[in-house]
């Protein structure tokens, strides 16, 4: 791992560049070796290919050329938030694959959208605890964000690695968890997941959600929170 010193150009740094992630720590900025995905084969490793690649296809050899100019409009109109925390521009295609890919993943029968809907959703606020001894997280159903919760709010769930409790900011590898979703109640109240990872007592673990409209495809730029394994 090697440490940064900003200057007066660079005031800060977060993500990944090629091999390298870039992240904060309490000694300052740093750089670590990039990590590969968490979760290289499997079903739902599979699923994200097959779905990528539809959307992709689709994008390119589906959609007319009134409805990629639309979904570039609603890219311009409606910025996501950064690592930095701050609104940045993504391109058409972005925001096209961004608001196709859970249904798609979850079930390859579903139409992919058109055209984009309404605005996109607030990201969901929550918190949640680790169990270290059980491997398990239960994470507080974001009410507060969406009060009531409508039908059809579906909430996906992804983890990272426990690391060290001083390092404060969280870039990867993230692992797909669980899924919850809103119809009339929460399918899973309260939401306690198996974590596919080991948790170690005292180490720091984030998670974070991304919420979505599972009728008209609206997502929220993802909110993510950490705390220490107990």
């Amino acid at each position: 791992m090697a440490n940064i010193q900003a200057g007066s150009i660079v005031s800060d740094i977060r993500g990944s560049v090629g091999t390298e992630t870039y992240s904060r720590g309490q000694g300052g900025p740093y750089v670590r070796e990039r990590k590969g995905p968490l979760d290289n084969t499997g079903a739902n490793r599979v699923a994200c290919r097959v779905a990528l690649a539809a959307l992709s296809q689709a994008w390119s050899g589906t959609l007319t050329d009134q409805q990629r100019v639309d979904w570039r409009s609603y890219a311009h109109q409606h910025p996501r938030r950064n690592t930095l925390g701050e609104h940045s521009l993504v391109n058409g295609y972005t925001r096209f694959i961004a608001s196709n890919f859970q249904r798609r993943r979850l079930d390859a029968a579903i139409p992919f959208l058109g055209a984009p809907h309404s605005s996109p959703l607030w990201p969901p606020l929550f918190s949640f605890t680790a169990n270290g001894a059980a491997d398990t997280i239960v994470i507080a159903l974001p009410t507060t964000t969406y009060s009531p919760p409508f039908s059809g709010l579906e909430l996906f769930a992804y983890g990272g690695d426990d690391i060290n409790p001083g390092v404060n900011f969280y870039a990867s590898p993230w692992r797909y968890i669980a899924r919850n979703k809103f119809i009339a109640a929460w399918t899973t109240d309260p939401w306690v997941i198996n974590y596919p990872l080991d948790l170690v007592a005292a180490d720091k673990v984030f998670v974070k959600l991304i919420a979505q409209n599972s009728v008209t495809g609206e997502i929220s730029t993802p909110f993510q929170t950490f705390c220490i394994i107990g």
